[in-house]
């Protein structure tokens, strides 16, 4: 059995994902944790049947919850080390469709529990839980944990100047963090879809397609940013100004840059993965700065920053770590940390012009279930004919030429194969997209 991917559990609600699951994995967490849990979810529509769910499984083996309710996926990430919790749990599908919902596992620091996941298919599998008894049942505390998180930021980061931000949590999670910290923090917010609903009005990545209307209040109401979340908040989407939206990759590289204008380290480390782009390093050239990739996934990330000692990690996808912070993915303080970079001059549109420009395409191919290993092997053959620089197989395979790359790997969160390429023209990019594309044709028609 395989039930958690890159970032938990992931699927259709109902079929895939059910109050069953919910259940055994609550009754599994109980039987291998031995402490309090805390639980929250996002805004999904199905959402609370699966928390009461995993909240019985949990409290059934004698553990007590914290129960948080709604709230960001970083805001039970903080909240869970304060209550002193060994473990934390959200329901949530992150940027996915409303349709979709999971589980996601944090330890005790706020990090995805990568090594609780496969002891929990495995307890799960063998039905391996513990007794149950009328008289050893766990407690449900009911707290709130967005006062927690908020508190921690305005801890360490306090901003001088007032900014007009236009904000668009998509009605997810975030509404119930974002808008209310901005305002304490000085911010006059301008809010766009920042209450609850599980009824998503537009897609819950905040990607450029799905922002048409925060550019639009940018622009419309004199903003001097404009700021997105997923359902849960744990990534983030930029626009500037001038109601741009930033490209994921440029705004990884700006904020890395800054976070390593403000380490004390003369060779600042930065972690990003695989499919992070080559102006991330060409943009840090000049900052004596250490750029390191690792797998697809904040687990990965998480792991990496804290092997490498880096000052900040990032993936393409605007999910961010701040190591001198936490090590919890959470777009709500990438937020502030966007604005404390206008707080000391920073002009978005200005300098985004300063990073190296690469066209990146991105393609998606729906593969039913298939040998994954010899799919793999048949690929890296299709890929010897390839002319490259070097190879890097960490998380699916990346082939890099000179000033370009392609990156063939499985989706962890959906039934899907993605290929990314990236060069420095679009033409340049759409050719190199169009050899990758033949190479994945060709090795489905060998299987």
């Amino acid at each position: 059995m395989k039930l958690f991917g890159t970032s938990g559990i992931r699927g259709f609600y109902g079929t895939e994902v059910n109050e069953d699951l919910a259940l055994n994995v609550g009754k599994a967490m109980g039987t291998l944790l031995d402490g309090p849990v805390t639980v929250g979810m996002d805004s999904r529509s199905s959402g609370e049947g699966l928390r009461h769910a995993l909240i019985a499984g949990i409290i059934s083996q004698g553990n007590d919850v914290y129960d948080v309710g709604l709230a960001p996926t970083p805001t039970v990430g903080i909240a869970l080390q304060s209550f002193g919790c060994c473990a934390g749990a959200v329901i949530t599908a992150s940027h996915n469709p409303p349709e979709y919902n999971g589980i996601k596992v944090w330890d005790q620091k706020g990090v995805a529990y990568h090594s609780l996941e496969a002891e929990i298919e495995r307890v799960i599998d063998e039905s391996s839980y513990g007794p149950s008894s009328w008289d050893g049942q766990g407690r449900i505390l009911l707290e709130s944990a967005s006062e927690i998180h908020m508190s921690r930021i305005e801890e360490t980061i306090s901003l001088e100047h007032e900014f007009r931000v236009a904000l668009d949590c998509g009605c997810g999670a975030g509404s119930v963090v974002s808008p209310y910290l901005l305002e304490r923090m000085g911010m006059n917010v301008v809010s766009l879809n920042c209450q609850p609903s599980g009824r998503f009005p537009r897609g819950l990545e905040p990607s450029c397609e799905n922002l048409s209307a925060l550019s639009h209040a940018v622009r419309s109401y004199d903003c001097d940013i404009g700021i997105a979340h997923d359902g849960d908040a744990d990534r983030i989407g930029a626009v500037d100004e001038n109601g741009e939206f930033i490209d994921y990759d440029v705004l990884l590289a700006l904020m890395a840059r800054y976070e390593c204008e403000q380490s004390s380290s003369t060779n600042p480390v930065i972690v990003s993965t695989v499919d992070s782009s080559l102006s991330l390093d060409m943009y840090l050239s000049d900052c004596n700065a250490s750029v390191y990739r690792t797998k697809v996934g904040d687990v990965a990330l998480a792991q990496d920053i804290v092997k490498r000692d880096a000052v900040f990690g990032g993936e393409p996808s605007g999910t961010w770590i701040f190591p001198s912070q936490w090590l919890t993915p959470d777009g709500i303080l990438a937020a502030v940390k966007l604005l404390s970079m206008k707080d000391d001059g920073y002009m978005l549109a200005d300098e985004r012009e300063n990073v190296p420009s690469f066209s990146t395409l991105r393609k998606k191919i729906p593969l039913a279930r298939i040998d994954r290993d010899r799919f793999r092997s048949l690929l890296l053959e299709e890929l010897s004919t390839e002319e490259y620089e070097s190879l890097l197989t960490i998380d699916g395979i990346r082939v890099e030429y000179e000033d370009a790359w392609a990156l063939y790997r499985f989706s962890g969160t959906e039934p899907l194969f993605r290929v990314t390429v990236e060069a420095r023209s679009a033409d340049e990019a759409r050719k190199l997209m169009e050899r990758a594309t033949n190479h994945v044709e060709g090795v489905l028609r060998k299987l």
